[in-house]
């Protein structure tokens, strides 16, 4: 199956996605919003594994993270909590992914250094982001909190691993579309949190979903680009 055609179911189900979300979504069974939801990270994982010239641990990495994106999108549309679960289990093994890809490379002081300030960057906001969720005038629940700020932890490693990946593995081609999906991922989850335990925000939906697929569409197109 070629890009193209992979390309045009993606954003034909992710569209739809953002449509409903917008306009619809309460005129809609939760299970078709759900399905269709969920078809944008499966056809994520197709590309991962079928159009690399070869298969390596990093496309088998990056094709389970994204099933449990799938299976995240499919939860939260019922209970936030074992969406986050789902999440936070892809965001493990992005990590995972990028560092052992990183090793395999070759690890040098260069990228290792930006790894350690875009990292220390990002701990920065995970403390004013759980400050900021703290302030809510209906309080979140410790417990919640700390899970959140769990979260937010390791994306912000998934972010710091790409960016270290990107920077070790400089001469890839569009070795930037690494990084800059996991920031839009970054930026879904953000929203996500503010709208859940903080405050709605107009359009948040549309911001949401449109920065998740995004995100999800750049980490899977990064199997064609980077091999061991």
């Amino acid at each position: 199956m070629s890009l193209v055609i992979l390309g045009v179911v993606f954003w034909a189900f992710a569209i739809v996605s953002i449509i409903l979300r917008a306009v619809a979504e309460d005129r809609v069974r939760k299970e078709i919003v759900a399905i269709i939801k969920m078809v944008p990270a499966l056809t994520g994982l197709i590309l991962a594994i079928t159009l690399p010239a070869s298969v390596f641990l990093y496309h088998y990495l990056l094709a389970g993270a994204l099933v449990f994106c799938a299976f995240g999108d499919v939860a939260m549309e019922y209970n936030v909590l074992p969406g986050l679960g789902l999440f936070l289990v892809a965001q493990i093994l992005f990590v995972v992914n990028f560092l052992q890809l990183t090793l395999a490379v070759g690890l040098t002081f260069l990228p290792a250094a930006v790894f350690v300030l875009s990292l220390c960057g990002l701990l920065v906001y995970v403390f004013f982001y759980r400050r900021y969720l703290s302030t809510a005038e209906t309080p979140i629940e410790k417990s919640m909190l700390t899970a959140v700020t769990v979260y937010a932890f390791v994306i912000s490693l998934t972010l710091s691993s790409a960016v270290l990946l990107a920077v070790t593995a400089v001469e890839v081609p569009l070795a930037w579309i690494l990084p800059l999906g996991a920031a839009l991922f970054v930026t879904s989850d953000s929203v996500i949190g503010i709208s859940v335990f903080h405050h709605r925000m107009r359009g948040e939906g549309v911001i949401i979903l449109a920065t998740y697929y995004l995100a999800i569409f750049f980490i899977a197109l990064s199997a064609i680009f980077y091999v061991p």
